[in-house]
């Protein structure tokens, strides 16, 4: 699965942008999405002035999320990102299909994008982003972080995320349990939220 991160502000975020590749097709893996996606690092600082402004969007006409920077830790920015691929993975499984508005109030009025926000805070803001950092603790890569050197777009082969085990006679190590565990668990809350907004 082809995908893009892009740093279109005039800072130095290459520690950012080597987590973002780890974490893109980890999330990729996890919400099972199918359309590739594109992700732009943007800069303003006029909307960081803002108690409330804007953290990140997600345009699923152009398959794009842009997040926004300034002034916020690197976690943060993950989380953000995390959110608006929950919604990437929505828009895959057609649920921008349904006519909508986003406009002033749109979370008060219209119920299907409130569940859709709804599942985007639980998996973006919550599970996914907390697997991955245990994912990557458990895994001993807190520095050991690949960061890329330029804006790349890479061929995702998910070999660094952890499959059901095969079949074999060699006996699954506690680690590799523990990882089927947490992802049998965030699919299964997924599948619930799923079924319980058709």
């Amino acid at each position: 699965m082809k995908y893009s991160i892009n740093n279109k502000t005039a800072y130095d975020l290459t520690d950012l942008l080597g987590m973002a590749h780890k974490f893109v097709p980890y999330a990729q893996k996890f919400l099972k999405y199918d359309k590739p996606v594109d992700v732009d690092l943007v800069s303003d600082p006029e909307n960081a002035k803002k108690t409330l402004g804007r953290t990140a969007y997600y345009d699923p006409t152009n398959f794009k999320i842009v997040v926004y920077t300034d002034n916020r830790h690197a976690k943060d920015i993950l989380r953000s990102l995390s959110h608006e691929l929950v919604h990437h993975a929505q828009n895959c499984r057609g649920k921008f299909d349904k006519p909508h508005d986003t406009g002033e109030g749109y979370i008060k009025k219209d119920p299907h994008l409130r569940d859709m926000e709804g599942e985007a805070y639980l998996l973006g803001n919550g599970f996914i982003i907390r697997f991955f950092e245990e994912y990557i603790k458990e895994n001993g890569m807190v520095n050991e972080i690949k960061t890329p050197t330029k804006e790349i777009i890479l061929e995702n082969d998910n070999t660094d995320i952890k499959e059901e085990p095969k079949q074999t006679s060699k006996p699954e190590t506690v680690e590799e349990y523990r990882l089927r565990r947490k992802k049998i668990v965030a699919d299964e809350l997924m599948r619930r939220w799923i079924k319980g907004n058709e």
